[in-house]
């Protein structure tokens, strides 16, 4: 009513507005009047002349297509109904929008047949008339509307719902009792479903497979149609380890739902689940063949490796192992060795050790030569055991020597033990000694253990030997008839050494009647006397000079073991010539200074070599005079020293080292220049490899031969392993792959077999 108020309003007003002036003024005050008029007094409006739908009622649909509601129509209108007909259209389905030929029966009070329009007429103004609707052939399922009309016009809708549906939808496959569908990664599949109904149906569906779902878009699947809908599959769907070794299929869930709207989130009609196997292609076909393969041969190669490694690497190893302890126990009976022991054999037994090390890595640990070898450095290291457990026994007795010198024992005897542990150690300056070598050594150790340990005994034979030498050096210095006697020289000194030519008075003839007491001095006196002897002779010849005289003299006065050696190089001196002024002054010339000879003249990795000083004047190479100087040898790595004029040395790296020599006189004070710098003799020596080391020719057949025949054992495992995988699930398959390789015996013969025929081993 108000907006028909309104409506008037607005004619009024465009049909008076069409004037001027005061004119127009007045009517826009009389068109406002008549409006509130109009929409405050429903008197003066137009009544409404048809009836009205209470509410839209919900027609519910049997499976026999059938449906019952009543409706209520109300008179809104302040007066009568207008006269017509009440009706209702054909049901249209909301899912096909197309009318459905359903049978509409309209009645009041339960008769059946139309509602005449007088029985509505009657209607008082606000009153309410209740008509019964029935439907039948409402065929469609889902959500149906259908126009109610009054004589032709619309005064609302009639809504029916079918809920109880067939629902004979399914999943179209060649196998529609277990349905299979096949989706590749990273490609789009489809999904085709199949109506078997004669009613179009508006269907949501969802897809789970391995718990993660993929909810497809709503379709409208005709009767007795297919659609068929594009699908990507999610990543999650598939794995790539799945699909190696046969075809992976996973079990999946496909829901349908009859939906009544295109809106997936309302209650459906119906719910269909079809259990489904989903055959998921993660690799293309050649990939899978390909990949699947190496990785049966990779695991068939890691069972059949760790055969080897638990039948040969780890023995090997372990028995390197104790070699290696071994060679550590050997090394600090090597370091405690004293320079006692010449450098010569304290290298030796050095570079031995190490090349016993280095040969314990020559063949790695599959190769086949391995027992050989460990078996070789097992007799090696036997062998230098017994090599420095001698030589250890030397170096104790030469201990023992020093303490029996302190305690004043025979020289002679002394000097014999000394010279015998020299041909000992010589025995022994061998990389390999013999078994010879070993028994020569032993003999001399023992003679010479005897005789250190008999020195404060009975000696019949030294005895005798003092006797003869007594009777010999009276033969030559006898003041009344002996050879020497006659000249200035020997009255000289038996001037000024009496009680030393007194010993030559008592003219011993027996060796019983010696004591053993009497060792000592007749031994260090005759020994002394012989030395005067030496210089009488040589001082016919040669005058020497008068310090050299006073310094023999000095240490003829003093009876040991230290002062008789001195006396003897002095005269070898004399003898030869050549004194330590000469040697000091070699050292010092600036022209043509010494050198440094090393033998061989190739230096090689973790091989001996000799190191000597040399000068111009080769006479002073072999001179008694150059032991009255210490040269001190730095080898430029590793602060190692030696001492010596000729020693030996290896070198542990393939480098260029400094080989230096110092030189210190008979006080120990370093010769020096005039500049008072220290004097030293440098030589650079650049290593070179061992060509006899490791070989890695043989380490690259060797590793070429076993992987050629290894790779040779699998390939015929394949075909089993195969077979293996396609009956078990995938990580037992692998594990029953593994342990096919492992106890494959065609693998454990590999190292029990020679390598290349021709092959010798070493």
């Amino acid at each position: 009513m108000f907006m028909g108020g309104t409506m008037r309003i607005d004619m009024i007003c465009r049909y008076r507005l069409s004037g001027t002036g005061s004119r127009c003024r007045s009517w826009t005050v009389g068109a406002a009047f008549w409006a509130f008029v109009i929409a405050f007094c429903p008197h003066f409006a137009t009544a409404a002349s048809y009836p009205s739908l209470v509410d839209t009622p919900t027609l519910v649909i049997d499976q026999n297509n059938n449906g019952t509601a009543i409706i209520a129509l109300r008179n809104s209108s302040r007066t009568g109904l207008k006269k017509g007909v009440l009706s209702a259209r054909d049901f249209v389905s909301q899912t096909t929008r197309q009318p459905l030929g359903a049978k509409i029966t309209l009645s009041a009070s339960g008769e059946p047949g139309a509602m005449p329009i007088s029985t509505l007429s009657d209607l008082a103004p606000g009153g309410t008339q209740l008509v019964k609707v029935e439907v039948s052939n409402l065929w469609q399922a889902g959500e149906s509307n259908a126009d109610l009309e009054y004589d032709g016009v619309k005064i609302g809708i009639l809504k029916a719902l079918k809920y109880v549906v067939p629902f004979t939808v399914s999943l179209q496959s060649p196998t529609p009792d277990n349905p299979t569908v096949i989706f590749k990664k990273g490609q789009t599949g489809s999904l085709t479903f199949k109506n078997d109904d004669a009613m179009t149906y508006l269907v949501g569906w969802e897809l789970e497979i391995g718990g993660k779902k993929v909810i497809g878009p709503a379709l409208l699947l005709p009767a007795k149609g297919t659609v068929t809908t594009d699908l990507c599959p999610v990543s999650e769907w598939f794995a790539w380890y799945r699909g190696l070794f046969r075809e992976d299929l996973q079990d999946g869930r496909l829901t349908l739902r009859a939906l009544v709207s295109s809106n997936q989130n309302e209650t459906p009609l119906q719910v269909k689940t079809v259990p489904l196997k989903a055959c998921l292609l993660y690799w293309s076909p050649f990939t899978q063949q390909l990949l699947s393969t190496g990785v049966i041969f990779f695991v068939l190669a890691m069972g059949g490796s760790c055969s080897l490694v638990v039948s040969y690497w780890v023995p090997n190893r372990l028995r390197r192992r104790d070699l290696i302890e071994q060679l550590a126990k050997l090394v600090v009976k090597i370091r405690a060795l004293s320079q006692q022991i010449d450098s010569t054999l304290r290298v030796l037994v050095r570079v031995q050790h190490q090349r016993l090390l280095k040969m314990l890595f020559a063949r790695w640990t599959l190769s086949p030569d391995c027992a050989t070898v460990f078996s070789q450095c097992a007799r090696g290291i036997a062998t230098l055991n017994r090599q420095v457990t001698l030589l250890d026994k030397i170096d104790t007795i030469y201990d023992q020597l020093k303490k029996a010198e302190a305690e004043s024992s025979p020289p002679s005897l002394l000097d014999g033990i000394e010279e015998q542990l020299k041909k000992a150690a010589e025995s022994l300056c061998n990389l390999e000694p013999q078994e010879a070598d070993f028994q020569a050594a032993q003999g001399l150790i023992d003679l010479a253990g005897k005789k250190l340990t008999a020195l404060n005994q009975a000696d019949p034979l030294f005895a005798k030997e003092l006797v003869d030498r007594m009777k010999e050096l009276v033969i030559d210095l006898d003041p009344e008839s002996g050879k020497l006697a006659k000249t200035r020289k020997f009255q000289e000194l038996r001037h000024k050494l009496t009680t030393l030519f007194d010993e030559l008075d008592q003219k011993l003839t027996d060796p019983a009647g010696i004591r053993i007491s009497d060792y000592v001095q007749l031994d260090t006196s005759t020994s002394m006397l012989m030395v005067i002897r030496d210089y009488l002779e040589i001082s016919g010849s040669f005058s020497p000079p008068q310090h050299l005289e006073d310094k023999l003299m000095k240490h003829l006065r003093h009876r040991s073991r230290q002062e008789l050696r001195e006396v003897q190089q002095l005269v070898q001196q004399m003898r030869e010539g050549i004194f330590a002024e000469d040697i000091k002054e070699a050292i010092l010339s600036r022209d043509e200074p010494p050198k440094i000879l090393m033998d061989p003249a190739v230096a090689r990795l973790y091989l001996p070599a000799c190191f000597s000083v040399t000068f111009p004047r080769k006479a002073l190479d072999r001179a008694a005079a150059l032991d009255e100087f210490e040269c001190e040898w730095d080898f430029g790595h590793e602060d190692l020293h030696e001492a010596g004029c000729k020693v030996s040395h290896y070198f542990p790296q393939l480098q260029t080292y400094q080989v230096k020599i110092s030189f210190k006189d008979s006080d120990g004070h370093s010769i020096k220049d005039s500049g008072n710098n220290p004097v030293t003799t440098v030589r650079e020596i650049k290593v070179q490899p061992d060509p006899a080391g490791r070989s890695y020719d043989r380490l690259v057949t060797e590793s070429l031969y076993l992987a050629i025949v290894l790779f040779a054992a699998l390939l015929g495992l394949i075909g089993g392993a195969q077979e293996q995988l396609a009956k078990m699930d995938l990580i037992p398959g692998l594990i029953g792959v593994f342990v096919l390789g492992f106890t494959a015996d065609q693998i454990k013969k590999l190292l029990t077999q020679r390598a290349p025929s021709g092959e010798q081993r070493q």
